[in-house]
């Protein structure tokens, strides 16, 4: 099944690729700062990756790294099909069935790795707007989602009420609250993914003619990011990562022209670190070595 959704998931991004016409580069300034750019835009998909694989752990599944990576890249292009439900379930899937887990214990403890991950790039992405002339409402409206989110990973009342709601729809799906202590021991693989890409962003907009390297910058990544992700109507974030990219620019003193542009190509950007962790994933999946069932039994 895994197959199908890999080919399912390439199909919705060329399509998006082509109705967005993002396929635009650039006049690139700094060449070295570029390719530094896309070492540390690697490292950080290599990190996301480890924070699947380290959180598998932590709750009891004995899965390799070359799994890890294997369902994190295979799983990767999920986020561009609408609903971006299916970057959850895809690496659950793939799991499923080539180590024959538990799905339901997967799908969850994937559901928290993505919201770990998106509380922290929050925590991460907030930082700009302390310096920033933002709109008052950018704050409020991330300590409102910031909340929601550590709610719904930490409060067993919270998951219980949800769950209870979905059986009312006919759906049977168990949730449980990750623990504190679990979480704070899972935190560094997700900061470190986030830090790379904020850096690595950070020099893309130097390499292309955007000025002096600056930090600032950097965070404005995780925050576009994160608020992409959570609008789950737009495939992959498509146009609402590019615009809070934009207004952070702008705000930091960009022309439109230039702000708009490296937005977009921002995407581009990102999408080579997705097309390389994606390779790396068929490698890791055409030469992995089949791990027994009872191994991964115990997560269950």
């Amino acid at each position: 099944m895994h197959k199908y959704f890999v080919y399912l998931s390439l199909a919705f991004l060329l399509y998006a690729l082509y109705s967005a016409d993002y396929l635009i580069v650039p006049a690139v300034h700094e060449p070295g700062l570029l390719a530094a750019s896309f070492i540390l835009l690697f490292l950080g998909f290599l990190a996301d990756a480890a924070s699947w694989h380290w959180m598998l752990r932590l709750q009891g599944f004995s899965v390799s790294g070359r799994q890890s990576l294997a369902s994190t890249g295979l799983a990767i292009f999920g986020k561009y099909i609408p609903g971006k439900f299916w970057i959850i379930v895809g690496r659950s899937v793939y799991l499923r069935e080539k180590l024959s887990g538990a799905m339901g214990r997967l799908t969850l403890i994937s559901l928290q790795t993505q919201l770990l991950a998106l509380l922290m790039g929050m925590a991460l992405g907030v930082i700009p707007l302390f310096w920033l002339a933002l709109p008052v409402y950018w704050g409020g409206m991330l300590l409102m989602v910031g909340g929601g989110i550590g709610a719904l990973l930490f409060s067993s009342h919270l998951n219980r009420t949800v769950a209870a709601l979905l059986r009312t729809f006919g759906m049977s799906v168990k949730f449980s609250a990750l623990g504190f202590g679990l979480a704070l021991r899972a935190s560094p693989c997700f900061f470190l993914s986030w830090c790379c890409w904020g850096l690595s962003f950070a020099l893309l907009v130097s390499a292309l003619g955007g000025g002096a390297f600056s930090l600032l910058v950097g965070l404005a990544f995780p925050l576009a990011a994160t608020l992409g992700i959570l609008v789950v109507i737009a495939p992959g974030g498509m146009g609402v990562r590019e615009g809070v990219l934009t207004g952070i620019l702008l705000a930091l003193g960009f022309a439109t022209a230039d702000a708009t542009s490296i937005a977009v190509f921002s995407r581009l950007w990102f999408l080579v670190g997705e097309g390389f962790i994606f390779v790396v994933a068929l490698g890791c999946d055409r030469g992995g070595v089949k791990v027994p069932a009872n191994d991964v039994e115990q997560g269950r």
